[in-house]
């Protein structure tokens, strides 16, 4: 990974976070894959029913390619 890169990873907090208003409840997470690199994904889910889900955002936060191809 480069360094420039490395150093923006490091300052990512990657602490997942669920956030709870009235009607929706806001679940945040980060993964990290070898073909993508960091991703932010937040989704957004009813509290009246929780198989509703509003959005699922997804942000590269920081990319990232193995090398590999096939």
């Amino acid at each position: 990974m480069p360094a420039d890169d490395k150093a923006k990873s490091l300052l990512i907090n990657p602490t997942p976070t669920v956030a709870f208003s009235e009607e929706r409840v806001v679940v945040r997470i980060v993964t990290f894959t070898n073909w993508g690199g960091f991703f932010e994904k937040n989704y957004k889910i009813s509290r009246t029913n929780p198989t509703t889900m509003y959005t699922a955002k997804n942000e590269n936060l920081v990319p990232y390619q193995c090398g590999v191809m096939y």
